[in-house]
């Protein structure tokens, strides 16, 4: 499970690269981000939505959905918007799922 600091560190080294005019070639990153998203980040989404909506049901509004854990894989709300935007970064069209976690 991605950490929020690995995320983030992955997301400086891109925005390093770009600044400094390195020419990186992230093709091949794009292309595994896509692969790994409709494979694991999508689920997690659905997951995590589906949770909130029945907390909402049940009149649970008083937990934040950014503290609703996957209880499957451990990861939050969180983590997982920040893999969106790290989606974004890749310039791999991730704003409808965004959107639905916000």
């Amino acid at each position: 499970v991605p950490s929020a600091t690995s995320i983030s560190s992955i997301e400086r080294l891109i925005a390093v690269g770009n600044r400094l005019s390195l020419g990186l070639c992230l093709d091949r990153s794009q292309e595994l981000y896509f692969d790994s998203m409709h494979s694991q980040i999508v689920p997690l989404c659905l997951g995590g939505l589906q949770r909130q909506a029945a907390l909402m049901t049940e009149n649970r509004d008083h937990l934040a959905d950014d503290a609703i854990v996957d209880s499957d894989s451990g990861w939050d709300l969180s983590v997982i918007r920040q893999l969106l935007e790290l989606g974004q970064t890749l310039a791999v069209d991730v704003e409808c799922w965004l959107n639905q976690l916000s």
